[in-house]
């Protein structure tokens, strides 16, 4: 079985209203395991440098206008092995930046991310249950916990792999279903 499993795909169900909504009052909050500056999420270098301080920075939501978080490339872990990343109820998460993009927020017709030619994110970006190297005994159970029954969440662009080894894996995601990527319709599906 394979412990690795790879979500380039849209998390959960967006409501029509979310696609058509225009952008304003909308924020980008940023996260770059290697930002140096002040850690508030506004600029790549002032980044915050782990995902569950932007997640908490997040509109949540019952507001008009929905934040995105943008992830850098590479490798994000929870503190230890009993955490989780926790995604929040009408907040969407991307993964697979450089770090370079401007922060026009993505849409069903606008995605800065980079893809090579077979619909991949060129900038890998992990959420790792793998706390430590002594094996998998000693791993986060379970990696990402979206909000219970609500559907209007997005993850996108991430490589979600290291659970502590169960006999089915199921324990990796929990509480998600995958839908077909509305950003990147000709992408293949994962």
């Amino acid at each position: 079985m394979n412990r690795r499993a790879t979500v380039g795909l849209v998390i959960g169900l967006i409501t029509i209203g979310s696609l058509t909504r225009p952008s304003f009052g909308q924020r980008v909050i940023l996260v770059n395991a290697a930002a140096t500056g002040a850690g508030d999420g506004t600029a790549w270098l002032d980044a915050f440098p782990d995902l569950p301080s932007a997640i908490d920075d997040a509109i949540p939501l019952n507001t008009p206008f929905r934040d995105q978080i943008w992830v850098k490339g590479g490798l994000y872990k929870p503190n230890s092995v009993t955490d989780s990343f926790f995604l929040e109820s009408g907040v969407r998460v991307y993964g697979g930046f450089d770090g370079t993009e401007s922060l026009t927020p993505i849409s069903d017709t606008y995605d800065p991310r980079e893809f090579d030619v077979d619909g991949q994110l060129v900038n890998v970006t992990i959420l790792s249950g793998e706390i430590d190297s002594t094996g998998y005994f000693d791993n986060v159970e379970v990696i990402v916990t979206a909000p219970g029954d609500d559907t209007d969440f997005v993850l996108d662009g991430f490589t979600i792999e290291g659970a502590q080894k169960k006999r089915d894996h199921r324990y990796c995601v929990r509480a998600c279903r995958q839908q077909r990527d509305i950003s990147q319709p000709d992408r293949p599906r994962q």
